[in-house]
């Protein structure tokens, strides 16, 4: 059923109806930056945070989404322009975002997936605007991130839903995680790897799998398809070991030695590679990655490795649901990931 969603950014009640410019989903004019699959219909966008941008000139616009899957909803970030993001909560099939504007200036468009990968997929399926063009950040800077809920912005805002009505997922909001975070606050573009639960040797949660196996993967759990890895980000950031918990100290670091090996023979792009310890953590957690993080740097770099740093993320952030970080807390994270990466990285 096609669902019509409140207008957006103004008062005033329009019709694209007479739009000069009409695109599908497959159009060249839609960027698509994150894990997803490409179809006839046009991409479908998969990964937490994966986001799709263009641009449109006029006042009015008309965009259609697609959400369906293994969830009956997800949840999404709308942002136009500079104007403060709108969060939506939207159910399986279509919805259309009617987006109004004061001026008929070129107006920059962002749709971003809040909701994790085995959460349904989004797919844009039309744009109605007067004009419609391709638009990019203008950042050559690429950063990828690598992790588990904590990287997924997993229950960070537990706003969207009540507690009575809260299903899992429900608090899910990629857009405000300390990765999208940090991006913005370097100008960056970025992209998520990750999905709740999975671990470097061990995960948790009922995941059968562990980020070396799944990180080729565009779901990256139940999924044949083959990443293209067109992406290729000049820095990745790697947060593992939270669903692990602390193991035998030698498994882990030889674990750990070649998943950032495998990370540099894929993304062959990616100068440099920080490894950092879990917002999460508990104390004796914290500690162990503490010891642990800098001996796979160690070993990386007797090995040849090189770019490789590790760095200390606060820890016993927790304010959110299910002792997740808050977005709030996010932001403190990226706050500091950002001057450890201007200072020591970038």
């Amino acid at each position: 059923m096609k669902k019509i969603l409140p207008l957006l950014f103004s008062a005033a009640l329009f019709s694209c109806q007479n739009s000069a410019d009409e695109i599908t989903g497959n159009s060249n004019l839609l960027t698509a930056i994150g894990r997803y699959e490409n179809t006839p219909d046009g991409v479908k966008m998969y990964s937490a945070g994966g986001y799709f941008t263009f641009a449109f000139q006029g006042k009015n616009c008309e965009l259609t989404v697609l959400n369906d899957g293994d969830f009956d909803h997800s949840f999404l970030d709308l942002i136009v322009d500079d104007d403060k993001p709108q969060k939506f909560r939207v159910g399986r099939g279509d919805t259309t975002f009617v987006i109004t504007k004061k001026d008929d200036k070129l107006h920059h468009v962002m749709l971003c997936r809040d909701s994790e990968t085995m959460m349904s997929f989004t797919q844009i399926k039309k744009v109605k605007a007067d004009k419609i063009s391709a638009w990019t950040p203008e950042t050559s800077l690429k950063i990828e991130f690598i992790g588990n809920s904590i990287t997924s912005g997993c229950d960070c805002d537990t706003s969207l839903v009540s507690q009575k009505d809260y299903q899992w997922g429900d608090w899910h909001r990629a857009y405000y995680a300390y990765g999208p975070q940090t991006a913005r606050n370097l100008n960056a573009q970025y992209s998520l790897a990750s999905v709740s639960g999975i671990g470097l040797i061990h995960s948790c949660c009922d995941n059968p799998f562990t980020m070396p196996q799944i990180y080729d993967n565009v779901k990256m759990r139940y999924d044949t398809i083959p990443y293209d890895f067109s992406f290729k980000p000049d820095l990745i950031c790697c947060c593992l070991g939270q669903n692990d918990g602390i193991q035998d100290n030698e498994t882990f670091i030889s674990a750990y030695t070649a998943f950032v090996k495998m990370l540099k023979e894929k993304n062959p792009s990616a100068k440099n590679i920080v490894l950092l310890n879990s917002p999460m953590a508990n104390d004796s957690l914290n500690t162990w990655l503490q010891e642990i993080l800098p001996q796979v740097v160690d070993r990386l770099t007797k090995d040849g490795v090189t770019g490789v740093k590790n760095f200390e993320l606060p820890h016993n952030k927790n304010a959110g649901g299910s002792m997740h970080p808050d977005i709030l807390q996010h932001g403190e994270i990226a706050k500091e990931l950002t001057e450890f990466l201007k200072k020591e990285v970038l």
